[in-house]
């Protein structure tokens, strides 16, 4: 870490507290906002700090270089900055950070007093840090159990060359170490110290309401007290009361605040320390009596406090509080703490809202058929009545119900083709006849020329998404996929009254799980398919796709509208489901870890696939395909080969991976290959066969 940080030209420094204010504010604003922020008290932060060669602090508008702001300040040297911080220069605070610290080896006064700020969530990090900073070897102190912080500090001390005399004068707690009393168990002990004032000037344009030790009785106030500059303390859960008061015109100007937070004085009380922007200039408070306790309070001044150029009445201040007066103590501290959480109510609110919308919503909605689908069924049914096709392969054929967010819908197969080539080993293949293209009519001739070790390549780049991936849209007036043939159904004889009808759906693009962060699965070409299974023309079960595997119900438990199954399409994998909602992949491969990688399913477009779809039979003792029409193609139902690109090879800038999972897979095979002479309604491997009575 100490060879990223000196090697880099810029650190730009990000911070919560930062990137929310412009870049535009004033000088004194940014300095003290820098001073202010969790950057300036993590202890981590303290290798770009000073190791770094030009900080750049990132605001909501741009980022600002650290050195030019200090300078400015430094330059200026503007009466209101004539302050304390930390027991520091409220200037000179940054300079380590832009000119350098001698620290090889070495520990100065300016590290400790830079170091004593900060703070670590682990104990065992402080020396690792502080040694890494220095350019200090850590073996040895590494090889120390993290948990004997003493020993990690008595060895730091032991490699450090130099140390600051002013380091064995601070009241800190010292190690119990025989020969190190002398040392401090961490320098990082004034964190949990409330800081010093901030004294300002007769022209000042800021002010801090400090947390003061002495303070420790609520209600207690000091008036003409050097230490008490202006401000208010207050105890950590209890009321705020005033400390010291200042010129009463302060309760009409403008002001907002900077930064709060909460600290824990050596006599061990927590205060609270408020630091405040003012646009007028301050009177003495010496010069004035300060008013009764009930007359100020701190939270007049949190209703009055408003952003730059915005100003807040008093008045209504007064009319809420008018209104709550006659309420007891405690009711009135309970709706001023409901005012001042008034966004975190809302929040809550809001999200209740979301939370139920989003129930709502996962309920499956009343699914019909629109009238002009109906129609084009009833076409469709006349047109295959001289046919071997059955009547109830129409009337029983799923409604597929795509997945609402999926972007990648039913796509045409002869346009799948047109936009690929055949590849052996991502080698390009041809014909004999250069000049003649590969069609759905001549597909079969690619397994002469290297069948299953074929692959349809995309002719442009995957990663990009090109546009035919994302296939045709259906109608939601028709339920068709216009112009698209994105569907093949094929009815199959099994004998004594059985006879299974496949519907396999085809869609371009698979876009599989996100697990991490990390996108898994993706490749071209998807064949999915239901099959229901039917007994004397009457079906009795239904067989959902998933992946590899899948899962049968009985027809009656098949959701359905009218007669007609459901099908409900995931996002992207087009995985088929009986349900909607979330589906763990691990209930069907338990090769994939619990809870990790899911389906999703939801009610969006609803498709027909029969009213887009080219119809065959299918001989199991021939294994021959026939056409119901003589102009329907039937040659690349023969295709040996995958319908989407070879597996990215490791080394390829497309390819990534996570957990021995590729991004990029093999394209799968086509219908032919999915069991269509299957004794069982489950896949072969699928032993024994379970045909769900229920969803």
């Amino acid at each position: 870490m100490r060879d990223v940080y000196k090697g880099a030209n810029k650190v730009l420094v990000l911070d919560q507290l930062l990137v929310n204010h412009e870049r535009d504010i004033s000088a004194i604003q940014a300095y003290l906002l820098i001073l202010t922020s969790r950057w300036m008290r993590r202890l981590w932060t303290f290798h770009e700090a000073v190791l770094a060669r030009d900080i750049l602090i990132q605001f909501k508008d741009g980022a600002a270089s650290l050195a030019n702001l200090y300078y400015t300040m430094h330059n200026s040297r503007s009466p209101s900055l004539l302050c304390s911080w930390y027991d520091n220069d409220c200037i000179e605070t940054m300079k380590p950070f832009v000119e350098g610290l001698d620290m090889e080896q070495s520990f100065n006064v300016a590290i400790y007093r830079v170091v004593a700020v900060r703070s670590s969530s682990r104990q065992s990090d402080e020396t690792i840090c502080l040694a890494n900073v220095q350019g200090i070897e850590l073996k040895t102190i590494l090889d120390i159990d993290e948990e004997d912080y003493d020993a990690r500090m008595k060895e730091y001390f032991h490699l450090v060359r130099k140390l600051p005399v002013v380091l064995h004068f601070q009241r800190l707690p010292r190690l119990a170490i025989k020969g190190f009393n002398w040392a401090p168990t961490s320098l990082l002990t004034r964190f949990r110290q409330a800081p010093t004032s901030l004294v300002y000037t007769d022209h000042t344009d800021m002010v801090v309401l400090r947390a003061a030790s002495s303070c420790t009785t609520p209600g207690e106030n000091r008036q003409g007290d050097a230490s008490f500059t202006a401000g208010y303390v207050a105890l950590v859960g209890l009321r705020p009361v005033p400390s010291t008061m200042f010129d009463a015109q302060f309760k009409k100007s403008s002001f907002f605040t900077l930064w709060h937070g909460a600290y824990l004085s050596e006599s061990t009380n927590w205060f609270y320390l408020i630091v405040l922007f003012h646009s007028l200039p301050f009177a003495k408070m010496d010069r004035h009596d300060p008013p009764a306790p009930d007359d100020f309070e701190l939270s007049d001044i949190e209703n009055e406090a408003f952003l730059p150029n915005e100003h807040t009445s008093t008045g209504i201040v007064r009319r809420k509080r008018f209104l709550t007066s006659w309420m007891p103590y405690r009711v009135q501290n309970f709706i001023e703490n409901l005012s001042r959480m008034k966004a975190m109510i809302i929040l809550l609110c809001t999200f209740a809202m979301l939370a139920f919308l989003g129930f709502i919503n996962s309920r499956p909605k009343s699914i019909s058929i629109p009238a002009k689908s109906l129609a084009l069924s009833a076409e469709l049914a006349k047109s295959l009545a001289g046919t071997a096709i059955p009547e109830y392969a129409l009337a029983y054929a799923p409604i597929v119900v795509l997945e609402k967010t999926d972007k990648f819908y039913p796509s045409d197969l002869a346009i799948h083709i047109a936009n690929t080539h055949p590849a052996l080993n991502f080698t390009p293949v041809t014909l004999a006849n250069p000049e003649e293209s590969f069609t759905l009519y001549n597909l079969d001739q690619l397994n002469d020329l290297g069948g299953e070790e074929i692959y349809l390549t995309s002719n442009s780049k995957l990663s990009k998404l090109p546009k035919y991936l994302h296939g045709k849209e259906p109608n939601s007036k028709t339920l068709q996929t216009e112009n698209t043939i994105s569907s093949v159904i094929i009815v199959t004889d099994k004998g004594n009254g059985i006879v299974d009808v496949f519907y396999m759906y085809f869609y371009t693009f698979n876009q599989g799980p996100t697990v991490y962060l990390h996108e898994l699965g993706d490749h071209l070409g998807d064949w999915e398919h239901n099959m229901i299974r039917f007994k004397d023309g009457v079906p009795t079960a239904v067989w959902y796709s998933q992946h590899e595997y899948g899962q049968a119900f009985t027809y009656d438990a098949a959701p359905k509208v009218g007669k007609r199954p459901l099908c409900f399409s995931a996002r992207g994998s087009h995985a088929n489901y009986a349900v909607i909602g979330k589906h763990d992949l691990h209930d069907g491969n338990d090769l994939i870890p619990e809870n990790i990688v899911f389906d999703h399913t939801s009610q969006g477009h609803l498709w027909d696939p029969t009213l887009s779809a080219y119809y065959y039979t299918y001989s199991v003792d021939t294994k021959k395909f026939t056409p119901s029409g003589d102009d329907t193609p039937v040659n690349y139902l023969y295709f040996n080969g995958k319908w989407g690109d070879q597996e990215y090879l490791d080394d390829s800038t497309e390819q990534s991976s996570f957990q021995g999972f590729h991004k990029w897979t093999d394209g799968p095979q086509g219908p032919w290959f999915k069991h269509l002479d299957r004794e069982d309604v489950c896949l072969p491997h699928e032993v024994p066969c379970v045909i769900l009575p229920s969803l």
